[in-house]
């Protein structure tokens, strides 16, 4: 029931409400909040005067009149045994921002709100409420303000959905009540005797993501960073208050994977990078948001989010965002739709291809935009153009990339990701190359025991046994022989016996339905740039109808090759006026991403976007 109404909440719930709509998050509101209680506190000079007012809902779910509701519901059009089946609705805090404050607009503020208690039966509590003012603003104003809105006038607002609302020049300060918290549960933890292998279940299902909410809007002071990383190290070696224990590996090799020989910890300073990465990447993939609008009219209203600066007085929030920025682009691509938006010279958009590998000719001032290598009309590359500017090597790839039949915008996506979708997952991975460089550079010079550690933490064995820092003491060939004898005796233990395989022999099948059935297959050779695809179609009996074969002088990859041959095989349909058709194709990737209902990233977007039109 909560699912099927998804695709329609973006159209129908106020850009103002970030929290529960497939697209927004909750962070938007801390954010565009952070924003104001920053410009609020460095407002001084200006004539208007401003002032925010937070609103606090007395038992908000309780006081729901579900009249209320029903009344909403129905005007926004929802069938009425739907709307017979929901049951809750609430409503999140918000901020309003009044311009050239009055005491005749206080009181209609007022009464707006005596009219939404009379409407929806919830009752705002001006006792826990409170008002803030920009500096500009006199003394006695904010006093008769205060009494005619009835709330408590405060000099800031301290928190906002548990965040600090603006964060000053003391910022270990202001996120101290992480490591405070942090502290209280290893405390705890220390007096129950643990093995390594649950010391490390604890510390990564509660130290490494306590703070992670705190990391979605704010980067984290490197030091409180480090402190984190001190505390579950200790816990991890032993330490007590007494006693200070051995630690057989730093806490900064700790977040070294298994298969580079240590225990595989986040590295919180990465990760609130990663974490901030994402903010940017909404803010470039979702412009007509709340919080895009609010940041691109306060910083870059004249540029891009990759060529905006810190600009005057700054916030907090911005200049963490800033700070990810580096990680955003070391991983986005540009996908070619019209080619305008991409500079042909300093964006990524060829693939197998680096910014740094592609050099501009001395004569080839004409050429800026990858607009100007596409063919408008035909909408194919100019392979002239393209073989004169880049060497045959890139020239092969930039032609192989496909090209929608309609021109569209250009558009980024994520190339560590398949389809092209950001992930903080990803994003940690390259945040933690530029953060632990000396201790991955450390492990790139050669461990012999590189290949033992995979083979090592892969095994199929309980987490006591791969958990070898108890017998830190006995000598590494000792240890090494041990853990070989367990792991061959616990796959003795439970060795399964396995069927031979059997071979099966498939043979064409028509189809359930009616219909014609068209056989598709593509081919692709990794040492060559072009492939093939071709095709068959066969009505009810299996008697022959059609068939095409042709050379595609430039593609990339075998996918590339068989989502051409799906399309080429729904042309074929279409010449052959058929109104249903069955595709058959041995490439299950690319029948998953043709039947994706999300939208697609990928560089092969364009192809997917055309079968689907079709």
């Amino acid at each position: 029931m909560a699912n099927r109404p998804k695709k329609w909440l973006p159209d129908i719930i106020s850009p103002l409400q970030s929290a529960y709509v497939p697209g927004r998050l909750i962070s938007d509101n801390t954010l565009v909040a952070t924003e104001v209680a920053h410009f609020m506190c460095k407002l001084r000079h200006r004539e208007e005067g401003f002032f925010s007012l937070k609103l606090d809902i007395s038992k908000a779910y309780d006081r729901l009149e579900w009249k209320f509701l029903q009344a909403i519901l129905t005007k926004l059009g929802f069938d009425s045994k739907w709307i017979n089946m929901v049951m809750s609705c609430v409503m999140s805090v918000t901020y309003a921002i009044l311009v050239n404050a009055s005491i005749q607009e206080c009181t209609r503020v007022r009464e707006i709100l005596n009219t939404y208690e009379c409407a929806s039966g919830k009752k705002i509590n001006f006792q826990k409420s409170s008002v803030v003012f920009s500096r500009n603003v006199p003394k006695e104003l904010q006093y008769e303000f205060a009494v005619v809105l009835e709330v408590n006038c405060v000099e800031e607002h301290d928190r906002y959905l548990g965040l600090p609302l603006r964060v000053g020049k003391a910022k270990m300060a202001n996120f101290r009540y992480i490591k405070e918290k942090l502290t209280k549960k290893l405390v705890n933890w220390k007096f129950k005797i643990l093995s390594c292998a649950r010391k490390e279940i604890l510390i990564k299902a509660f130290p490494q993501t306590m703070p992670l909410y705190a990391m979605n809007c704010y980067l984290l002071p490197k030091g409180l960073c480090d402190d984190i990383h001190q505390l579950y190290a200790s816990f991890f070696w032993g330490d007590t208050d007494d006693k200070r224990r051995i630690h057989w590996s730093s806490s900064e090799r700790l977040c070294l994977t298994k298969h580079e020989g240590d225990m595989g910890f986040k590295n919180i300073f990465a990760y609130n990078l990663a974490m901030l990465a994402k903010q940017g990447w909404r803010l470039v993939s979702k412009p007509n948001s709340l919080v895009a609008r609010v940041f691109k009219a306060r910083y870059f209203p004249n540029c891009s989010f990759w060529e905006a600066q810190l600009g005057d007085t700054p916030s907090y929030s911005w200049r963490s965002i800033l700070e990810g920025r580096p990680v955003l682009k070391a991983g986005v691509k540009w996908r070619v739709g019209d080619g305008e938006q991409i500079h042909i010279w300093e964006d990524k958009w060829i693939p197998n291809y680096s910014r740094s590998q592609i050099h501009r000719p001395e004569n080839s001032t004409s050429f800026d935009r990858v607009a100007d290598l596409i063919d408008p009309h035909t909408r194919s590359w100019i392979a002239p153009s393209v073989s004169t500017l880049f060497s045959p090597e890139v020239a092969a790839q930039i032609l192989s990339i496909p090209l929608r039949r309609r021109a569209v915008s250009d558009k980024l996506l994520w190339e560590p990701k398949k389809r092209g979708y950001f992930t903080v997952k990803t994003a940690y991975w390259i945040a933690r190359e530029q953060v632990l460089r000396n201790a991955l550079a450390s492990t790139s010079q050669g461990d012999p025991f590189k290949e033992l550690w995979k083979l090592l933490w892969k095994a199929r064995v309980p987490a006591k046994i791969t958990t070898l820092w108890e017998d830190r003491s006995r000598p590494p060939l000792v240890l090494l022989c041990k853990a070989l004898a367990w792991l061959e005796d616990f796959q003795k233990a439970h060795a399964t016996l396995t069927a031979p395989k059997q071979t099966v022999k498939h043979y064409w099948r028509p189809t359930h339905e009616s219909r014609v059935k068209i056989n598709v297959d593509g081919a692709f050779l990794p040492s060559q740039v072009h492939g093939g695809a071709g095709g068959i179609a066969r009505d009810l009996t299996g008697q022959f109808m059609a068939t095409f074969a042709h050379h595609i002088p430039y593609v990339n990859s075998a996918k590339q090759a068989e989502l051409l041959a799906i399309r080429t095989g729904l042309e074929m349909a279409i010449q052959l006026q058929l109104s249903y058709v069955s595709i058959e194709t041995d490439c299950l990737v690319a029948v998953q991403e043709i039947m994706h209902q999300q939208s697609d990233y990928s560089e092969f977007a364009a192809i997917i976007a055309n079968i689907q039109e079709l």
